[in-house]
């Protein structure tokens, strides 16, 4: 479906970037428009002989509306320049939209700086594409401009001399420019990867690499760029797996809450009937009835309890790195000695409550 979607943008980002230089190009040859420029080297859409129009006394030959077409078959080029910023823009915010939707439904600080530098890198991408593309058009246009206003005439070239040597440098490469803002992410991998670490004031030294290498590394060697993007991906991999763990643990906490809450009831339950005076026959079988109840509950939290205390056992190597995983074991603990406490407890009232019955029903049957 995705492939469905971006065929025709596709299609027509490709055939005007191959149409319209083309189609140019053949119109400037069949209306005889290219000759030499006055600013600058090589030729482009001039009139012959040069500046005739603005000569009374010479008829031009060849170039006739020489400026006009000039600036016309400039113009989509001249105005892709903020079309192709204004895209990148967008898509960054679209980019950084997502992203920020996502991180409303993750839990943990990890996911979200993984997040953050995702959006990061794809910004800085987008800002060195732009970037190598207007450092290789900007002094072209500029040049092409003066030219137009006859800025080059009377053998004054000299004055735009270090602008013409940019140009001519920099107008060629483009393509040279473009592959290294593609290879730039290979090559960041490649010098994380191969780099020195310093931990504990002790030089740990792995197999190093400098700019050039890592660069030459990033260009031809693409068995050492992939297995820097595999341990990249294994290292995402991994903090795909610790967001998991934090999420089943943020849902242990919420169970022991809950148990909490159930401990805290029947401690408040406890000493009312503790308080009370002794119940009648009635009274004293309902809340019989309501300590069996109690006793079910208690041992199927005792069962939920057990099986949150198994998936943290599983969790804990996830998740050895962070402090959570110690105050949920610390709260485990103490849950546990409170379960225990409280079977005890609800058990004890049983007991003490079946004996009472069975003390009163003695003595109604002495009394009859």
């Amino acid at each position: 479906v995705r492939s469905k979607q971006m065929l025709i943008p596709e299609v027509l980002m490709h055939s005007t970037a191959w149409i319209y230089p083309i189609g140019t190009a053949i119109a400037g040859w069949y209306l005889q428009l290219y000759n030499e420029v006055t600013l600058g080297l090589g030729c482009w859409l001039s009139e012959y002989p040069l500046n005739c129009s603005n000569l009374d006394d010479v008829d031009c030959q060849r170039g006739m509306n020489s400026r006009f077409y000039g600036y016309l078959f400039t113009a989509i080029p001249i105005m892709s320049i903020p079309i192709v910023v204004l895209c990148n823009i967008s898509i960054y915010c679209k980019v950084r939209t997502t992203e920020k939707t996502k991180l409303l439904m993750l839990f943990g600080g990890t996911q979200q700086q993984q997040q953050f530098r995702r959006t990061k890198q794809f910004a800085e991408q987008a800002f060195l594409y732009v970037m190598a593309y207007m450092n290789c058009i900007v002094y072209t246009c500029v040049i092409r401009n003066l030219d137009a206003w006859n800025y080059g005439e009377l053998n004054k070239e000299q004055r735009f001399f270090w602008l013409v040597l940019v140009s001519q440098l920099m107008s060629p490469m483009q393509g040279m420019f473009n592959l290294l803002v593609y290879i730039r992410p290979r090559y960041l991998r490649i010098r994380r990867r191969y780099r020195s670490n310093n931990n504990n004031n002790t030089t740990t030294t792995t197999t190093t690499m400098s700019r050039m290498q890592a660069l030459h590394a990033a260009l031809f060697r693409y068995d050492i760029a992939l297995s820097s993007l595999v341990v990249r991906r294994s290292s995402v991999n991994s903090g795909e797996s610790v967001q998991s763990a934090e999420l089943d643990l943020r849902r242990i906490e919420m169970g022991l809450a809950r148990r909490d809450n159930k401990d805290n009831n029947d401690n408040d339950d406890d000493a009312l009937q503790e308080g009370s005076t002794k119940p009648a026959d009635a009274t004293a079988a309902i809340e019989e009835e309501e300590n069996e109840v109690g006793l079910t509950e208690n041992i199927q939290m005792d069962l939920e309890f057990q099986q949150l205390q198994k998936e943290l056992r599983q969790l804990s190597p996830k998740l050895r790195q962070t402090s959570s995983i110690q105050s949920t074991s610390a709260t485990l603990l103490s849950t546990s000695s409170r379960t225990t406490s409280s079977s005890t407890t609800v058990t004890t009232n049983e007991i003490i409550v079946k004996d009472g019955t069975q003390e009163e029903d003695k003595e109604q049957q002495q009394q009859v």
